[in-house]
């Protein structure tokens, strides 16, 4: 075939063969006897289903050649570096891949020459670098250390020292499409092209084609086995070896049915794995050919790549139908392919003589000795080939339980008995024989039977059984039978039964399978409501809210190392029996439980609950049925490696950020997400994490199988991110990996912000207090300016009293004194003396009316009598008539309105408004209005005197100054009224005062 069109062919078959081969699966049987396959395809991640290289590097990594980019490959996540995330990949198109001594990967690509991944970072080398050609097939990297580089047209490259040195047809190569690269050990390089394979030796050329006995001058794939010899594949002429000279050709006479070879491998065992374009995949073992293609399960027949991984996995790329992994489980498993009789295995047991008995549903019965198995079935005496139950008595007989009764194995055959020789019912759930001889056989609906000196009794519930239809038995070390039914718990001692039920604790009535402790603690599976502990008459019941893996048990095995094994239909779990008993007694709140299925082994989860539902070997091995056959598991063989931990990938807003350095997260920043991963390759879905934001979280963070933490908000601080792994089978990588994380405070949590705000608000606080001395300074001012006014107000006060007393009142007491001297020495003279009495009444009743006058104006007399709005209205009427000022008024009624205290300062401000507009407006009209409204009592006292300045007046300092008497009196009256007021003024406009003061509750109005 055309070189050219063949590297077509090659690289186009993704995009034109079939995608629907099966997704992810494990096989469902062994693959060639012994392995266990699972299939990834895009749908589980892979960019596209070509892998044309494959290698696992020093970290852990699988990476995986693809032509839509390399993929790195945990065992769970895939992620792909093409050219458009990785400007370094100038070609997504990954013909090869080698990791070299240092560490470094190197990445062959159909056009965009080589690259290397180092420290995280890729380098590209092209032609400008020196390179003859960007298409580049295959990598070598020679005993030397240097990397030799097959390309498509431009030969043989050397890079060594940095430099690139070529070599093509012109000096000797037989073609320049060079397709594979081999190192012999003697140091020589062998390089198949597309016109034969040559060997370059000491600088020059040894060329073998067709003429030589090569099959076919296209040469795809070399490989040098341990033994030196040189194992070469051709396209079309099929797989020869090499050996002193000569090629010993292997075809379709030999086993190999297709002669298009496109990779050959030699795994650890020294077995050859062949891969080939369109043929599948052949393994050459001890002179045999065996092929494993799509009828076998292989999900595509054209085999681009193969490599063993360092835990013996063999991984298999084809192109167009994903990637492949053959695989030893970590269980074993027997099925058909071995022997067994049937795949639906239904109980185990070992005998005494160490021959492990397997009943299945269907298939009869197998007996496994000496590494084969032999089969019973209805042809040897069996009443059914379904088993139920398998169990042995004291002298070491073997006995079946079926729907055909009971058996005994006798001289290779079984003797049955059944209901017509007394046995309660043919369906036989449960055989066991106890240390006193007896054999006990649990049937469906018909209760227990005890089989002894050929004789059958039955127990049911009359007898005390909790239920007819029994399920498990199970004799404990002090003899006593245990029973577990549909309806509860028995117990068979001393001829007595004894029967527990939920009513009592147990966690559930369907009861199947006990387990006996080292301490005496017997543990009670149970269909679905977990697991129980008897201890000391007492039940404590574990599930899976408390960290147990299932609520159904089939069986109960201990295991050298303390922990029960346990089955049910989602898998086989183990648990510490410490642990257990810690949670039974209060000392822990959960448990740990590690689960095993297909990816470990079995080819299926599901296993079967007859009896006994599993069985521990004397050799320490655990034996389980299955719908797939019996599993056997070495409970010894746990990986013991922890797993490798590594932060992938870390996101802030979505936007990538670098993994190696220091997290700076700026204020405004909220959203952190860091992915991380544990490598594992013996159960990579199973690696458990917990983390931890040392800082900020308390504890650590129990994430499960979760690749990835997520904080949506970090307060400004320091933290460091850990996160630690476990392998799936309680191993744990303590040391983990860490981020260190800076939360960057906003600039208003700052220390120099604090201090400036710290300066600010002490400015403030200065100035307010400045401001408030200065204006209490003021309002103190004002006060002593009242309380001069006030006094000197009093003290003109006492002295116009004074001056009233004396002038008047004390002027008619004198002249009533004179009068009265006189009239004693006129008392001779009646009319004289008469005379002066008249005077005398006359200047008592001008003292008496002083004195009133006075009186009033201390306070009105009227106003308790007349009430406050008839004195308001006198108090005017009587102002207008002597002042020569017209009043007019409009007074609201306000009888027993407000209290005798608010009336007096009521009527004050109206007086010392009046008295205002009298001594200072002169004007010649006024009125007073009165009014209620909205809950208040408004006060309009109006006059179109001469007016005045309403503003402030300052002194020549600047300070103010306070004004008369009377209003500064008004407004601490109507302050005390808790009212207010305004005083509206314009000179030469008259002056207006209104006041509103707020009406009192009508239960206070008029209360002393």
């Amino acid at each position: 075939m055309n070189a050219k069109r063949l590297i077509v062919t090659l690289l186009g078959l993704s995009s034109v063969a079939p995608t629907s081969s099966p997704g992810q699966t494990i096989s469902p049987y062994k693959v060639l006897g012994r392995y266990q396959q699972y299939v990834w395809q895009d749908q589980h991640g892979l960019p596209q289903n070509s892998v044309h290289a494959i290698v696992r590097t020093r970290d852990g990594y699988l990476w995986l050649g693809t032509v839509e980019g390399i993929v790195r490959f945990d065992g769970v996540r895939f992620t792909v570096f093409d050219s458009g995330n990785t400007p370094e990949i100038r070609s997504s198109q990954i013909l090869a891949l080698l990791e070299d001594r240092s560490g470094s990967l190197w990445l062959a690509t159909n056009g965009g020459g080589v690259n290397r991944l180092a420290d995280g970072r890729f380098v590209r080398y092209t032609t400008r670098d020196g390179l003859s050609d960007d298409y580049v097939r295959c990598l070598l990297e020679d005993h030397a250390g240097n990397l030799w580089i097959g390309t498509l047209s431009g030969g043989l490259n050397l890079f060594r020292d940095g430099r690139f040195t070529s070599w093509n047809s012109k000096d000797g190569l037989p073609d320049d499409h060079v397709w594979a690269l081999a190192e012999d050990r003697e140091g020589n390089v062998w390089i198949g092209t597309s016109g034969g394979l040559a060997r370059f030796k000491d600088g020059r050329f040894s060329v073998y084609t067709v003429r030589d006995g090569l099959p076919n001058d296209v040469v795809l794939t070399i490989v040098r086995d341990r033994t030196d010899h040189l194992w070469v594949g051709t396209d079309g002429g099929g797989l020869c070896r090499f050996n002193d000279g000569r090629f010993t050709v292997f075809g379709a006479k030999d086993g190999l049915a297709h002669g298009r070879v496109r990779k050959i491998y030699e795994d650890r065992e020294g077995t050859l794995w062949i891969g080939t374009i369109g043929g599948g995949l052949y393994r050459f073992r001890d002179g045999r050919f065996v092929a494993h293609t799509t009828k076998d399960g292989l999900p595509g027949d054209s085999v681009e790549s193969i490599y063993q991984d360092p835990d013996g996995g063999l991984w298999i790329g084809t192109n167009g139908s994903g990637l492949a992994l053959l695989k030893d489980g970590r269980f074993g498993v027997y099925t058909t392919q071995d022997g067994l009789a049937h795949d639906f295995v239904t109980a185990t047991y070992q005998d005494a003589s160490g021959s492990v008995w397997v009943g299945t549903a269907g298939g009869g019965l197998s007996r496994f000795a000496e590494g084969a198995f032999t089969r019973y079935t209805m042809k040897d005496g069996l009443p059914s080939d379904s088993v139920s139950s398998i169990g042995g008595d004291r002298d070491g007989n073997l006995w079946l339980g079926s729907p055909g009764g009971v058996s005994r194995f006798e001289n290779g055959r079984f003797l049955t008995w059944t209901v017509k020789q007394g046995l309660s019912t043919n369906h036989v759930n449960a055989v066991v024989g106890d240390r006193s001889g007896n054999l006990w056989v649990g049937t469906y609906d018909g209760g227990l039977n005890r089989f002894r000196d050929g004789r059958f009794t039955v127990y049911t519930t009359r007898d005390g059984l909790a239920h007819n239809s029994v399920l498990s038995l199970y004799e404990d070390r002090a003899g006593g039978l245990w029973i577990g039914t549909l309806g509860g718990l028995s117990r068979f001692k001393e001829n007595r039964l004894t029967t527990w039920t939920t009513n009592d604790g147990l966690a559930s009535n369907h009861v199947l399978s006990f387990y006996e402790d080292r301490a005496g603690s017997l543990w009670v599976g149970t269909h679905g409501r977990g697991l129980t502990r008897f201890k000391d008459g007492r039940f404590a019941t574990i599930t899976t809210k408390d960290g147990l893996y299932d609520n159904l048990a089939f069986q109960i095995l201990e295991d050298d190392d303390g922990n029960l094994w346990m089955s049910g239909n989602r898998g086989i779990y183990r648990a510490s029996l410490k642990e257990l008993n810690d949670f039974a007694d209060g000392r822990s709140r959960t448990v740990t439980s590690f689960a095993y299925g297909v990816a470990d082994g079995m080819l299926s989860r599901e296993c079967n609950g007859a009896q006994p539902a599993g069985w521990k070997t004397r050799d320490g091995k655990l034996w389980f049925p299955t719908v797939a056959g019996v599993v056997v598991v070495d409970p010894q063989q746990r990986h013991s490696q922890p797993p490798l931990v590594a932060i992938e990938h870390v996101t802030l807003d979505r936007e990538a950020r670098p993994v190696g350095q220091v997290l700076r997260i700026k204020p405004g920043q909220e959203n952190l997400e860091i992915q991380y991963t544990g490598l594992n390759w013996s159960r990579p879905a199973q690696v458990t994490f917990k983390y931890q934001m040392m800082g900020l979280d308390r504890d650590w963070v129990e994430a499960g199988t979760r690749r990835a933490a997520y904080y949506s908000h970090l307060p400004p601080g320091n933290y460091t991110f850990r996160v630690v792994a476990d392998n799936g089978d309680g191993v744990w990588n303590m040391e983990g990996r860490s981020l260190q994380v800076t939360v960057l405070p906003p600039f208003y949590r700052t220390w120099w912000f604090a201090t400036l705000l710290l300066v600010v608000v002490a400015g403030f606080v200065g100035l307010a207090w400045q401001v408030r001395v200065a204006r209490l300074q003021r309002v103190h001012t004002a006060q002593l300016a009242f309380s001069r006014q006030l006094i000197a107000s009093q003290e003109n006060e006492r002295k116009r009293i004074a001056s009233e007393l004396h002038d008047s009142l004390g002027q008619h007491l004198l002249v009533i004194k004179n009068r009265a001297a006189l009239g004693e020495r006129a008392t001779h003279d009646h009319r004289a003396a008469r005379e002066q009495f008249d005077e005398i009444a006359a200047s008592a009743s001008q003292a008496i009316s002083e004195v009133r006058e006075i009186a009033y104006n201390l306070r009105p007399v009227n106003l308790d009598r007349l009430g406050l709005t008839a004195v308001i209205d006198e108090m005017i009427e009587k102002v207008s008539s002597v002042s020569g000022i017209e009043f007019s008024t409009d007074l609201v009624p306000l009888d027993r309105v407000f209290t005798p205290d608010s009336e007096i300062n009521i009527y004050r401000i109206i007086q010392e408004s009046v008295n205002n507009i009298v001594k200072h407006s002169q004007a010649t009209k006024a009125n007073v209005e009165l009014w209620r409204a909205d809950g208040d009592l408004h006060i309009l006292v109006r006059d179109n005197g001469r007016g005045f300045n309403s503003g402030p007046v300052m002194d020549k300092t600047g300070s103010p100054v306070a004004r008369g008497l009377g209003l500064t009196g008004i407004a601490e009256r109507v302050r005390m009224l808790g009212g207010m007021h305004s005083v509206a003024s314009t000179p030469g406009y008259g002056t207006t005062l209104t006041i509103q003061v707020p009406l009192p509750s009508p239960a206070g109005a008029g209360e002393a």
